[in-house]
């Protein structure tokens, strides 16, 4: 077994062959578990991120075996991990001015660019353990993350106030059941309400709420005309 493993670790046809196969497999993987959450890198993109990663190492390797001993095998390698980032980056999204996403599907992104490079330059075991990490804290953690800390959200709402002189006093009814005031921008009233205002509001709140849970919240509310989700 161990003579198979040093004879997979030289560059030949046959450990080309199973690097590439190794990248399908554990970038699949990657991809099935974004795939599941609905995330827009799933797997098709990990294992193309992940192939053509390898690919990248193997070249290197190719080169510095056809050529006189003087290619530099990581300058390949370092230009992967460079441009993967900018791939990372299309999948972060910004919402409401202020609340992130995407962020773990970018490091996963990254990440399988990097496992692809160690698979393509043959360092099996760390490629394999790498990948079952990343499936651990990917797709096992993040339930202990929000177990552990409780990330507050952030929703944006527009809402139409009957009367522009009691919009301080509404908004304190909305901090006292447990919300946060955290953006507001008062725009004329959409509804022609002769004394009414609009108000496009991001509303912070510390536990599991639906967008819906605020609007039909704000409605009750007397002087609230009506309220939706942005």
């Amino acid at each position: 077994m161990w003579e198979w493993l040093a004879y997979l670790r030289e560059f030949n046809f046959a450990s080309v062959c199973v690097r590439l196969l190794l990248a399908v497999i554990l970038s699949g993987a990657l991809g099935i578990e974004r795939e599941r959450h609905g995330k827009a890198a799933g797997l098709r993109t990990h294992i193309l991120v992940c192939l053509g990663a390898a690919m990248a190492a193997m070249t290197g390797l190719y080169l510095a075996e056809i050529g006189d001993g003087t290619a530099d095998v990581s300058r390949i390698a370092a230009q992967v991990v460079s441009g993967i980032g900018f791939l990372g980056a299309g999948t972060i999204l910004v919402r409401n001015k202020s609340t992130v996403t995407g962020l773990t599907t970018a490091a996963c992104v990254w990440s399988t660019g990097a496992l692809g490079l160690a698979i393509g330059f043959g360092f099996y075991g760390a490629s394999i353990l790498c990948a079952l990490f990343m499936l651990l804290i990917a797709g096992q953690l993040g339930n202990l993350d929000r177990k552990l800390f409780r990330r507050s959200r952030e929703i944006s709402i527009y809402a139409e106030f009957v009367d522009a002189k009691e919009i301080n006093a509404t908004l304190s009814a909305v901090k006292a059941q447990g919300y946060r005031i955290v953006q507001i921008h008062l725009t004329p009233s959409r509804a022609n309400l002769p004394q009414g205002i609009g108000a496009e509001m991001v509303i912070g709140t510390d536990r599991a709420t639906h967008s819906e849970d605020i609007t039909t919240m704000l409605e009750k509310l007397e002087n609230v005309h009506f309220a939706i989700a942005t």
